[in-house]
This record gives structure tokens, sequence and C-alpha cells, in this order.
């Protein structure tokens, strides 16, 4: 976890993204867990818009909360949208609040 961190801070992404994602997948203890996926939800800015195909699943697993996170949401809107799934589009860019900076680029 906390390489992942320093990883973020030196913007090695990769280094981030690959290291939270390995503690999010394989950790034990479930506060590490729920902290690397929210510092990935975090940092999805930082990401490939496909790194949100790793993610996702680690989040539905989790039971993790991602619907107050509206940068998330918008990037996941676009890796959605560039897969062809329509609904799950849908999905992530009803969860963009109005008063939020993403919302003029979602809609």
């Amino acid at each position: 976890y906390h390489y992942g961190m320093s990883a973020k801070e030196l913007k090695l992404y990769s280094e981030f993204k690959n290291s939270l994602v390995r503690v999010a997948s394989s950790s034990k203890i479930k506060d590490l867990r729920h902290w690397a996926i929210e510092e990935l939800v975090k940092g999805v800015s930082f990401l490939e818009i496909n790194d949100i195909g790793d993610i996702d699943p680690l989040i539905e697993s989790a039971d993790f909360d991602a619907d107050k996170y509206d940068s998330y949401q918008f990037y996941r809107a676009k890796y959605y949208l560039e897969k062809g799934n329509l609904t799950e589009v849908e999905n992530a860019l009803s969860l963009i609040p109005e008063k939020s900076e993403f919302y003029c680029r979602a809609f």
C-alpha cells in the first residue's frame, strides 16, 4: 500500500495502479483493501481509461461505494462507452451530480 502511494507521489502511475490493485485483490485485511480501492478511485484521473477494467471488479467484490466519486463515474462512463456497453455508461452518468465539475463534460 505504501509503495503504491509513494509511486503516486513520484508520478509513477502504472506502479501506483499495479501496487494498489495487488493490495486490493489479495490483502486479507479488509481495511487495507478498502483504502487501496479508495485511493484507486480518487486517483482515477492519473490512470488510463482501460485501467477501469481492473478497478471495477475490485469495487464490486469489496462492496465499495464508489457512487459518491463523480470523477470515477465520469471515467467509468468513458471506459464503458469505448466498450460499447451503453447501459453501464448510463448508470455511471446518472451518478454525476449537477454541481460536479464533470457534469458539463458528461452531458
